[in-house]
């Protein structure tokens, strides 16, 4: 169930940065009032709702390693696992927007990258206290974050976490995690996470209908309730997106519950071990392949084009494997955070 979550979440969180065009001088067609619905279900909710659940699963999972008291070691692995690739994709992002700045072409690194600042270029590569100049990758500074700072305190938390979830709720309510946090949602289903696996609760519990539909028709009321007050208040819009998000995850935990021994899963078993590579990739390689084929952004290759990038994202993400299987073993370390596996299984039959 675990690489049925990891696929589907990296597969639709691929969408959020696939409309390329988008913040350009001209809309692109993902605009136009025909398809603004595709944005909405594409980016809105699926790519939303990947990014909650995959915050909730790291809480529930980092637990194990939690319990067994030693957080200098749990945060170097973390570091490795999840500070050393962002590094390293920020500065491939930069070495890029060098490259196409020298060929006359403009980058959105601009607006982030200032070389006459050395702050700007410390937060351009870590996120450190601003942005990074991929924000593809910010979820990775937060998550490291988090998990760091949870680490450090699980001995005095873990009796009383539902108050503590309740303090950093408030706290993302009025945007009071900034700057050691970004994304208010990120900590607080973290925690909710470790909550749930701190009580004994299993996945395949969690992902059942009986339980999962109730908790997503519950977030629906909640967020149908708050739009009926208006939601020009950023609390009560806050409030609003983390109900939705909410019951986005019991979705998703559902749907993923679902695909256990099914053909899917088969086919998830086999992405998995890629899936963090295609989601370290996925904009440099869109990017790059964006940029050659000249796509029209109002045009319907580029709708195409923005449906694929997962599949594009995928496919790159199982070359880059295969390289990195030849290569030293730091190449991969730097490159997604662990040494390869060799080359990737065939999936199983149904």
């Amino acid at each position: 169930m675990i690489n049925s979550l990891r696929v589907f979440c990296i597969f639709f969180m691929i969408y959020a940065h696939a409309d390329l065009g988008k913040g350009g001088e001209a809309d692109t067609i993902l605009q136009s009032d025909s398809l603004a619905w595709v944005s909405v279900i594409w980016v809105d909710l699926l790519s939303r709702a990947s990014v909650a659940a995959l915050s909730f699963v790291s809480g529930f999972l980092i637990v194990r390693s939690l319990e067994r008291g030693r957080p200098g070691k749990f945060i170097r692995g973390r570091a490795q696992v999840l500070v050393v690739p962002m590094i390293f994709w920020n500065c491939v992002f930069i070495a890029l927007a060098v490259l196409a700045h020298m060929a006359g072409v403009e980058s959105s690194a601009g607006g982030v990258w200032q070389p006459e600042d050395p702050m700007s270029m410390v937060n351009a590569v870590t996120g450190l206290a601003g942005p990074m100049v991929a924000p593809s990758l910010g979820f990775l500074r937060d998550l490291f974050v988090t998990s760091a700072i949870i680490a450090l305190t699980w001995t005095w938390i873990r009796p009383v976490l539902p108050a503590v979830i309740a303090v950093v709720l408030v706290a993302a309510l009025f945007d009071a995690l900034e700057p050691v946090i970004f994304r208010p949602s990120i900590p607080v289903f973290m925690l909710a996470g470790a909550y749930a696996r701190s009580r004994g609760w299993r996945l395949t519990r969690l992902a059942a209908p009986r339980l999962a539909l109730p908790v997503a028709a519950a977030s629906a009321v909640l967020v149908l309730a708050l739009g009926l007050h208006g939601l020009q208040n950023p609390q009560l819009a806050e409030a609003s997106n983390l109900a939705k998000r909410a019951g986005l995850i019991a979705l998703v935990l559902c749907l993923a519950g679902q695909l256990t021994d099914t053909r899917a899963q088969a086919i998830c078993d086999r992405l998995a071990p890629v899936s963090y590579l295609a989601y370290l990739s996925h904009v440099r390689v869109l990017s790059v392949l964006f940029f050659l084929l000249a796509i029209d952004p109002g045009s319907s290759a580029f709708l195409a084009f923005f449906l694929l990038a997962p599949v594009i994202g995928f496919a790159a993400a199982l070359a880059m494997t295969q390289v990195l299987a030849v290569l030293p073993p730091w190449v991969a370390r730097f490159v997604q955070g662990k040494a390869p596996r060799g080359r990737i299984p065939r999936p199983a039959t149904a």
